[in-house]
C-alpha cells in the first residue's frame, strides 16, 4: 500500500522585511530544537553548483524562509547558527552550512546530523525520504526539487515544499528521541541542564587566547551587548557547558576569593602540563610531575586575571 503525502500545513513565514527578519530572530530564538534546510538554483550540466538562495528553519510553532537574493539575511542566520542553546538538525547539514560559509562567515554551534544518528542504528538508507517513509509513515514529494530558487516570488507549491523539509527533520529529531536514541531524560524527569559560566576579564583578546591554550574555541563573539559589555562565548568539544567572558570597558576588575576555580579535564594531563608549560604558562604546586607519581593528578594554573583553573586527569 503506497504510503500518505507528507506536507506542511501550519504557520508559514516568507522573510521580505528588515522587520520580518527582526521578528523571525526573537521567535527563533526561543527555541531548543530546529529543523533546518537550504535550496539552491538547479544546475542541469557539469560544472560548479549554484550557491544557497533559501533557508528554511522549522521551530515548533512555525516554518520561516529566509531569501538570500533578496535580503541581507547573514546577520540573524548567524546568530541563530552560532547560538549553541538551539539545536540545528537536518540531512547532510553540514553540507548546507560549509555551502552558506561560502557567503558570510559564522562558527556553527550544536549541529546534529541526523542521517549519521539514523547510520548510528543501523539504518543503511538515510536520505530524508527514506527516514520519512521509516518513520513518520508518509512519503514527500520532490516535484519542485528543480524549480527555480532564485525566483523573486516563490509558487505556493515550492514554499510548502521548502517549508516540508525543515519541519520533517524536527520531526524526524522529535521521533528519534521519543525511540530513545538521545539521552535527555532520567525516568519521567526532564533534566535541566547547566549551561554556562560567565567571568569579567580586563582584556577580552588576551584572555580569549589564553584559554584557547586549554583547548577552548570561541564560537560567537559580541562587540556591544544591550548593557555595553564585550562578550566572547567558549566551548570545549563534546562538553555542552560554556564559558562566557565578559569585558566592561568602565568597569575596574575585582578577581573574587570566593570564586575559587574553574576545571578542565584531559586525557593525558602530563602531556598537557608539558605543552603549557613550553607556551610559558606557570603550573603549579611546585614539582608536579612528582607528586603526580605518588597521588592523584592535579594541578592549577592562573589566568590573566588571577582566575585559578584546576587541571585534572579524566
Amino acid at each position: 500500500m503506497q504510503l500518505p503525502i507528507l506536507r506542511y500545513d501550519g504557520p508559514l513565514h516568507v522573510c521580505t522585511t528588515d522587520a520580518d527578519l527582526v521578528a523571525a530572530a526573537n521567535a527563533i530564538r526561543h527555541e531548543h530544537v530546529i529543523g533546518f534546510d537550504t535550496e539552491a538554483r538547479p544546475t542541469f550540466h557539469k560544472g560548479p553548483a549554484h550557491p544557497p538562495c533559501l533557508v528554511q528553519v522549522a521551530t515548533s510553532k512555525a516554518v520561516f524562509l529566509f531569501q538570500l537574493n533578496r535580503l541581507d539575511c547573514a546577520a540573524v542566520l548567524t546568530a541563530i547558527f552560532e547560538n549553541a542553546r538551539i539545536l540545528k538538525t537536518g540531512i547532510a547539514i553540514g553540507r548546507d552550512l560549509s555551502e552558506l560559509q561560502k557567503l558570510f562567515q559564522f562558527q556553527p554551534a550544536s549541529i546534529l546530523d541526523l542521517g549519521d544518528v539514523a547510520k548510528k542504528n543501523g539504518l543503511e538508507q538515510t536520505g530524508i525520504r527514506n527516514l520519512a517513509g521509516l518513520f513518520l509513515r508518509a512519503r514527500i514529494t520532490k516535484g519542485a526539487q528543480t524549480s527555480n530558487w532564485a525566483a523573486p516570488e516563490l509558487s505556493a507549491k515550492q514554499l510548502t515544499y521548502a517549508a516540508t523539509d525543515a519541519w520533517i527533520c524536527r520531526e524526524l529529531y522529535l521521533k528519534f528521541e521519543s525511540l530513545g536514541w538521545f539521552a535527555k531524560k532520567t525516568g519521567e524527569i526532564i533534566m535541566p541542564s547547566f549551561l554556562h559560566t560567565r567571568i569579567r576579564v580586563s582584556n577580552l583578546d588576551q584572555s580569549v587566547a589564553w584559554y584557547e591554550q586549554l583547548g577552548f574555541r570561541c564560537i560567537r563573539r559580541t562587540a556591544k551587548s544591550p548593557a555595553g559589555n564585550q562578550l566572547a562565548y567558549l566551548e570545549i568539544a563534546g562538553s555542552q557547558h560554556f564559558l562566557e567572558l565578559c569585558h566592561s570597558p568602565e568597569y575596574r576588575l575585582k578577581v573574587p576569593e570566593d570564586l575559587m576555580h574553574t576545571a578542565v579535564g584531559y586525557p593525558d594531563l602530563i602531556a598537557k602540563c608539558d605543552e603549557l608549560e613550553k607556551k610559558g604558562v606557570a603550573i603549579w604546586p611546585d614539582g608536579w610531575r612528582e607528586k603526580f607519581k605518588t597521588g592523584g593528578k592535579m594541578a592549577f594554573i592562573t589566568d590573566p586575571d588571577g582566575y585559578e583553573v584546576e587541571l585534572l586527569e579524566t
